[in-house]
């Protein structure tokens, strides 16, 4: 059942320009983006064979250019979301595996975000940025929640081993679910 919030979050999708489906590949127009960094292959922490999506949540432009860039060629299908809502709706609509938000933004902020994303699927992995430190409550909630925290600005090498840690943790649990594809174990008693 969604709720009224949901729907509403869902109406708005349409109002948002910046929410865009990012196709690296025809972007590319050679089968693979170029990284910000000129490097010609997908690093080794995110070659995991997986097929998860990721919402990046920022309501700066550039911050969302440049993590979707980032994070390009990776084998991810990315959304980019300018606003808290359009990345709800687009969790709503597509059901990510990894969620990237900023914590600062108008209206919902980052904590508000994995709140609902937790409400909606605890499964869905959300990893909170900020260029701040955590205060003791957020620590908490970051603890509990299991949410990773990125400080910004957020080096290359760790943006894509924490994606690419969440990515591997998603194919691990794909395969051990019985009858997923074929693959996967039977439970052992």
């Amino acid at each position: 059942m969604i709720c009224r919030s949901q729907w509403r979050c869902l109406r708005q999708i349409a109002q948002f320009k910046f929410v865009n489906l990012i196709n690296w590949t025809q972007l590319s127009g050679q089968g693979r983006a170029s990284s910000p960094v000129g490097e010609e292959h997908v690093p080794d922490e995110l070659q995991t064979g997986c097929n998860c999506s990721i919402v990046i949540v920022d309501d700066n432009p550039g911050s969302l250019e440049y993590l979707a860039a980032a994070l390009a060629g990776t084998g991810l299908m990315i959304f980019t979301a300018a606003s808290g809502e359009a990345g709800l709706a687009l969790i709503y609509t597509h059901r990510p595996q990894i969620v990237l938000s900023d914590l600062v933004m108008p209206s919902l902020s980052g904590l508000d975000v994995l709140r609902l994303v937790k409400e909606f699927d605890p499964k869905i992995s959300v990893v909170i940025m900020s260029s701040n430190d955590p205060d003791r409550a957020m620590a908490k909630t970051l603890e509990q929640t299991g949410t990773e925290y990125l400080k910004k600005p957020i080096a290359l090498s760790v943006l894509r081993s924490c994606i690419g840690q969440l990515m591997q943790n998603h194919f691990v649990r794909s395969q051990d679910r019985p009858g997923q594809n074929g693959a996967g174990s039977s439970p052992s008693r």
